[in-house]
């Protein structure tokens, strides 16, 4: 797919010089997007279907929705579980898995094209590329376990 439009749903940072509003009462646009992005963002909302309904608006039925959240099945999560030092995301009020991030997709009009598990951040030390290197084969045998889910997701053709 060649991509001819593109809109990126975010939490602005302090000093970006964007309008801000509320990922749950999207703007009026009225254009349609091939590709929007709802990166990081659905674990801090409190009615992700009012975003999915606003998402929407902006969607064809060849569109696709990229969306990106901390996985709570993670084996970097259930190892910190285990050890007593796991905690989620201070402004986190939801914490989503591969089955639960499925649900809220197929519940709000979606379909789940594509899944994934990734990591969404290079590790920046040496201890860290260490403990990376050795976790890789790891979740090469679990590929679920990944610290980050990768959903793409398109509107779910109506019966």
């Amino acid at each position: 797919m060649m991509l001819s439009t593109f809109i990126e749903i975010r939490i602005p940072g302090p000093h970006d010089p964007r309008p801000r509003g509320s990922a749950e009462n999207i703007a009026n646009l009225r254009e349609r997007f091939d590709v929007i992005l709802f990166g990081d963002l659905i674990e801090h909302l409190s009615c992700p279907g009012m975003a999915f309904d606003g998402i929407r608006r902006f969607m064809s039925i060849n569109s696709e929705l990229i969306i990106s959240t901390p996985n709570a099945f993670s084996l970097p999560a259930n190892i910190k579980f285990s050890l007593g030092r796991w905690r989620e995301g201070d402004e986190h009020v939801a914490a989503y898995s591969a089955f639960t991030l499925q649900t809220a997709l197929e519940r709000n009009g979606f379909r789940l094209t594509e899944l994934v598990t990734c990591f969404d951040r290079p590790p920046q030390t040496l201890k860290r590329r260490i403990l990376f290197s050795l976790a890789v084969p790891l979740f090469r045998m679990m590929p679920d376990r990944g610290g980050t889910l990768l959903a793409v997701a398109r509107m779910a053709r109506s019966n």
